[in-house]
């Protein structure tokens, strides 16, 4: 079962449907068979839009609206459709144009405002690991279940700032560390800088600081490291997490981006210290971030800007540390790791930004979904750094896939 949820409105509102997108799938020599839902509130009056206008690889099976049974969750009062795709099997492509052509019919929700989570942001705390000082932020109060978030590159756990409260807010206890390289934790310039290498500290950090099993979400690179902590043959068996959420995501060889390519060739080259210098580096950073935005310049406020350029601004080692996370990036690690991610036998979650020019929901997300056909799959009208933007939806899915 692969699911979408909105989050819950208040109040019925007639001009939303319920609606689920059904077809008889398997995987076959890059077709889908089997059985699979997706469901959606979508509005009336671009519901028809939508449908009318399918991409291009919806050629063939023509589309059904029918009744459909009453959703398992509270919905609004408007009757429920079926959308149904009838016939033998379709390639993947199609399946996932049709889920995103509604997907991407849904209109965006008002973004929270940004002062609201002005006074919301902790200072670090820092908790020594191993010979690493591990910076980390914290939400929440001791006793709840706790959550760790673990962020990608370019960004430190500021990207969590605004998703890490309102989680607090719903009872968790939440975590947020930093890399190795990408954050103000430090550690000896000779330490394993790669994907693996972060996994272990992560998993040190978490048996040495956070309480008991953790929810484990990880998104893109964190993404990375999160497959490799439940899958590693060491680490799994050190690590407690009981369920796992992966978000826009570094999966198989499908990463490095070009973007970071780029940084990766100058972070290799002979004249890497002079060309990561503290104003290039901001540059790089600022860039990257704002492209996986789709407000940039709303979202990277001064105090957001500041919080990630002010440690290689200010220290040379971190910028060297950046120089050699760059340079052990390595696809191989999820190579090994995502296969094996058909074995994980927990509750999933799978937390895509359509929007994502980095890892798309029709390339990293659907690999992934693949091996992980038992894990729930959510869409948000988001691009790849939503939980800057999108907070309060990524809370909301995150909640409503806990309690399900």
């Amino acid at each position: 079962m692969v699911k979408r949820h909105r989050p819950r409105r208040e109040g019925t509102d007639s001009s939303f449907h319920h609606v689920m997108l059904k077809h008889a799938w398997t995987i076959q020599g890059g077709f889908l068979s089997g059985n699979a839902d997706l469901e959606y509130e979508v509005p009336l009056k671009r519901l028809a839009s939508a449908l009318g206008r399918p991409p291009s690889p919806m050629s063939a099976p023509p589309l059904t609206l029918v009744p459909a049974p009453p959703p398992s969750r509270p919905c609004s009062s408007a009757p429920a459709l079926s959308i149904t795709i009838p016939g033998a099997a379709m390639p993947i492509r199609t399946i996932n144009a049709l889920a995103l052509s509604l997907a991407l019919a849904i209109p965006p929700l008002a973004v929270t405002p940004l002062a609201a989570f002005a006074d919301e942001m902790p200072g670090r705390q820092f908790a020594d690991v191993g010979d690493f000082r591990v910076a980390y932020r914290e939400w929440g109060e001791p006793g709840d279940p706790a959550v760790m978030l673990i962020h990608g590159i370019p960004l430190n756990s500021v990207l969590f700032s605004r998703v890490g409260p309102l989680l607090a807010e719903q009872g968790y206890h939440v975590f947020a560390p930093g890399q190795l390289g990408l954050s103000y934790t430090d550690g000896p310039m000779d330490a394993d800088h790669s994907l693996k290498g972060q996994a272990e500290i992560m998993t040190d950090f978490a048996n040495q600081v956070m309480p008991g099993p953790y929810i484990l979400f990880g998104h893109d690179l964190g993404g990375g490291i999160a497959q490799i902590m439940v899958t590693d043959p060491e680490l799994k068996e050190q690590n407690q997490v009981r369920k796992i959420v992966i978000g826009n995501s570094a999966v198989l060889d499908m990463w490095p981006v070009p973007e970071a390519n780029a940084a990766i060739a100058k972070a290799k080259s002979a004249e890497a210290s002079q060309i990561f210098s503290a104003d290039n580096v901001r540059e790089i950073v600022k860039n990257f971030a704002s492209a996986g935005l789709m407000q940039p310049e709303e979202t990277l406020t001064d105090e957001i800007l500041e919080d990630l350029y002010g440690n290689y601004a200010e220290n040379e080692s971190t910028r060297n540390h950046f120089i050699e996370y760059l340079k052990a990036m390595d696809n191989r690690l999820t190579l090994e790791a995502s296969p094996q991610m058909v074995m994980w036998n927990k509750p999933a979650m799978l937390l895509w930004g359509v929007h994502d020019p980095f890892q798309p929901p029709y390339v990293s997300g659907v690999a992934l979904a693949r091996i992980m056909p038992h894990a729930t799959w959510e869409y948000l009208d988001a691009s790849h750094f939503y939980p800057l933007e999108r907070p309060q939806e990524v809370v909301d899915a995150f909640v409503a896939w806990d309690q399900q």
